[in-house]
């Protein structure tokens, strides 16, 4: 079977050689890989593509004007002509046996094969198994709510799209493609879409892709103007996808009051980050309308947060105590701290 390999890179010159250099590596050799250039500055990357992996004919380099992974990697579903679709980004590793992993599995023909993930921080050099819980070293259900249970149990299985393979008729005739007008949890959403339709999964661990965590080209610590809506979309995904699974009332409940919970705190966390165009007023009023929200007063009747959460348990708080302008200056403390351990090690990382 062949296996088409997506690859979005917007200013990838840093790490394309490296993650080609894992692609031509494979133990399984049918594959194609399509990298998909995105946005004005293409030269420099375009050109390790060329000089380095010019002679290798599965190697092709596309090219958009438009910045965004989700147009990146909607062309590479396009492009694609493999019975396998897998997305890999730019800036991760993937060992030479990653395809050869997910192949093994494809006997069955599910609609989607879930492995497990590596994650490894950057900074730190730690690096972290997160292993699938089925119990065993492999496991393929045709049961819509044994599947869904282990989808929504395992943050990687259910947001990313990497450390998956997608089966090229399944994605291509249901027309589920990356939502372009978000910046942010475009992957979960487009993961939530499938999940609706999806009629079968394997899952499995240690699949030997790496994710690698750079902070300096996350999404999560940017600001994302569609931030809201984006999350909206996502919890009636979420909603729709569980009543799908047959879980039970207070299972969704609680799940549902989560998120709300975990997403008003995430507005405004956004407000401080680099890019946003609110001043401190701009926070209060933002504030306020978050907590006269009645989906978070009712949340709080259901969810409580962990105390391993800090910023949910202060946020909590603030919200029973009617705080915002104690809010507001904790929380830009915190964001100061934040940034300052940042660029410390930073600089003891570079030293």
């Amino acid at each position: 079977m062949k296996i088409s390999i997506i690859i979005p890179s917007f200013k990838g010159e840093n790490f394309i050689y490296d993650i080609l250099d894992d692609i031509e590596k494979q133990t399984y050799t049918n594959w194609e890989l399509i990298i998909v250039g995105n946005g004005s500055c293409q030269d420099l990357q375009r050109k390790i593509v060329e000089k380095n992996f010019r002679k290798d004919h599965r190697i092709r380099y596309v090219s958009i004007k438009e910045q965004g992974a989700s147009r990146a990697r909607n062309r590479g579903i396009k492009e694609a002509c493999g019975d396998w679709i897998t997305f890999v980004d730019v800036d991760d590793r993937v060992s030479s046996n990653f395809l050869q992993s997910f192949i093994t599995h494809t006997s069955k023909l599910p609609d989607i094969i879930i492995g497990g993930m590596t994650y490894k921080n950057m900074y730190t050099r730690s690096i972290h198994y997160a292993d699938i819980e089925i119990g065993c070293n492999v496991y393929y259900t045709q049961c819509i709510n044994q599947f869904l249970k282990i989808f929504f149990n395992d943050m990687a299985a259910m947001c990313s799209p990497c450390s998956k393979f997608y089966k090229a008729t399944f994605l291509k005739n249901l027309h589920v493609r990356f939502k372009e007008d978000f910046s942010i949890c475009e992957d979960v959403i487009f993961n939530f879409q499938l999940a609706l339709k999806c009629n079968s999964m394997t899952f499995f661990n240690r699949s030997g892709y790496v994710y690698c965590l750079h902070p300096q080209t996350s999404s999560v610590g940017r600001y994302h103007p569609c931030l809201e809506q984006a999350e909206a979309t996502r919890r009636d995904l979420m909603y729709q996808v569980m009543k799908r699974g047959g879980f039970s009332e207070m299972e969704i409940d609680y799940k549902m009051a989560s998120m709300h919970a975990g997403d008003a705190l995430d507005t405004i966390l956004n407000l401080y980050r680099v890019g946003s165009p609110f001043g401190f007023w701009g926070k209060r009023k933002q504030l306020q309308r978050v907590y006269s929200d009645p989906k978070l007063i009712n949340a709080w009747k259901v969810f409580n947060p962990p105390m391993s959460n800090i910023p949910l348990v202060l946020f909590r708080i603030f919200h029973a105590l009617r705080a915002p302008m104690f809010c507001l200056a904790t929380f830009h403390l915190l964001f100061a701290v934040r940034n300052l351990w940042r660029k410390i090690n930073e600089a003891v990382r570079f030293s």
